[in-house]
């Protein structure tokens, strides 16, 4: 198995690329810093398995997940993280990712998870999963005059088509805009749930407050 890790701190990487390589089934042919680092790695590496972190320093582990799915569809993604496991789920799902881990579990979790997800298997609840995406509709559109700034249902209907694992190239195809205004409506929209990112603003778009 072949697998690939997009992480913003060397000595993470390292410590997982270690890990992987440990059974001798799984050799690590890449490693990136960046969101934007993401993609073409995934393009020029087609690997089984992406292991990828929720927040990365310029940007969302769930962007970054959707370009390696976008660049080599056959590639797994098994999303890491140190945040609360609602927003991890939510993020998981987002990302198109096959399983989502809590960066405390122990190491050889990691490696089993990496192993399972190979083979295809997707480890989500789909229950909790659907339960997950229904409570962020919830937070992105509460009753609210449709005056309102904050209210957006193009932002709904953007959470909705992504969780549904619709690649941006369809969104934007569907919404009559770019792919690069498809990331960046989900990278505002997730920095609104509070998904991942640096906490920076996002650009803005033509799905955000209209």
């Amino acid at each position: 198995m072949r697998a690939i890790i997009i992480d913003d701190h060397e000595v993470v990487r390292r410590g997982i690329a270690l890990l992987l390589e440990s059974g001798g089934d799984i050799a690590v042919c890449g490693e990136a810093g960046t969101m934007g680092e993401a993609g073409p790695l995934a393009a020029g590496t087609t690997p089984d398995v992406a292991v990828v972190d929720l927040r990365l320093g310029d940007g969302s582990g769930v962007i970054a997940a959707r370009a390696v799915r976008a660049a080599s569809p056959r590639t797994r993604v098994l999303l890491l993280t140190a945040a609360a496991e609602e927003d991890a789920l939510l993020g998981a799902v987002l990302a198109g990712a096959s399983a989502y881990l809590l960066k405390q579990v122990q190491g050889n979790h990691i490696v089993a998870t990496v192993r399972e997800i190979a083979t295809g298997r997707r480890l989500l609840d789909p229950a909790k999963a659907e339960a997950a995406v229904e409570r962020a509709l919830t937070q992105l559109m509460p009753v609210r005059p449709l005056d309102d700034p904050v209210f957006s249902v193009d932002e709904a209907q953007l959470l909705v088509a992504a969780a549904a694992g619709r690649p941006d190239r369809l969104i934007a195809a569907e919404q009559g805009v770019e792919v690069s205004e498809v990331a960046a409506a989900l990278a505002s929209l997730l920095a609104k749930l509070g998904i991942g990112g640096t906490g920076r603003p996002a650009p803005r778009s033509r799905h955000a407050h209209r």
